[in-house]
């Protein structure tokens, strides 16, 4: 799954170990910068869950300290930057990003996702230029490329490729 927020880009994959692939995911990054902005976004949950099963209750510093240690350099791969962590956990950002409940007051909402424009709020968010310029890339060619590529399959399967 791409996932693109405006803490970051995401690429997030089941674990490639069998015996971890249906508790953990990989979540992948191009830059540093994402993983720590999840980093820091996984460290505002009051209690972490842990590889065991188990729930360990940190103060928001060693939560931080906690994340930003599981962040892996792999500058091999085409994701340069990894952090494992479990499915739970992946779902609690994407609540965290969209809704953010405050659980003491439920009407109370701090989510990240109030913009109306994406491209905006990533320019809003401190994204620089170059990023800027590559999802504006990204949006033109699934405005144009997406409808446009189904139909250029079509005419491949009904005439074949170079007639």
């Amino acid at each position: 799954m791409w996932t693109f927020t405006t803490d970051g880009f995401y690429s997030v994959v089941a674990h490639w170990n069998e015996e971890l692939r249906d508790t953990h995911l990989i979540v992948r990054a191009r830059d540093k910068e994402s993983l720590e902005n999840l980093a820091y976004k996984l460290s505002q949950l009051k209690a972490i869950p842990n590889y065991n099963a188990e729930v360990k209750f940190m103060k928001p510093n060693q939560a931080m300290e906690f994340w930003l240690d599981k962040i892996e350099e792999t500058p091999q791969r085409d994701y340069p930057f990894r952090m494992t962590v479990l499915r739970e956990t992946w779902a609690q950002y994407m609540s965290l990003y969209i809704e953010n409940h405050n659980h003491i007051n439920l009407a109370k909402r701090d989510a990240d996702l109030k913009y109306t424009n994406f491209k905006d709020a990533c320019k809003d968010a401190g994204f620089d230029e170059a990023k800027l310029i590559v999802l504006g890339r990204i949006w033109a060619d699934l405005a144009f490329d997406w409808d446009d590529a189904s139909r250029w399959l079509e005419i491949v399967k009904e005439y074949g490729e170079g007639e």
